[in-house]
């Protein structure tokens, strides 16, 4: 049973320790906005601390789900990476067809003020 239990604690301890890695990761990823940092936050600061094993294995897991939710983040930032880049691409030709109207624009006013004149 003490080595049951020994094991048990063991195991516990080493999920959290990659738990808490899994934490760090995330919260120094590029894709971590402040609102899912607070999040990560405020729930860190409501946890109470485990008396026993299975406490502590529950708890372990209930981070780990909710953080995997948070992680998905990036994979949200991936797949948008493609959109992200048709629309910088389409704000460049937009920006380069007003610089080309102006210039046609400053061009019609000349031949209106030569025809004027």
């Amino acid at each position: 049973l003490f080595r049951s239990t020994k094991e048990k604690v063991y195991k516990s301890n080493e999920d959290l320790r990659k738990l808490i890695k899994q934490v760090k990761d995330f919260l120094m990823q590029d894709g971590a906005d402040l609102d899912s940092i607070e999040a990560v936050a405020n729930e860190v600061l409501t946890m109470r601390m485990p008396s026993t094993p299975q406490q502590l294995q529950a708890l372990t897991e209930d981070i780990r789900v909710r953080v995997e939710s948070l992680s998905n983040v990036e994979t949200i930032l991936e797949q948008s990476a493609g959109d992200i880049e048709r629309a910088e691409a389409l704000l460049g030709e937009a920006k380069k067809a007003s610089k080309s109207a102006t210039d046609v624009k400053a061009t019609a006013d000349l031949v209106r003020e030569a025809l004027d004149g």
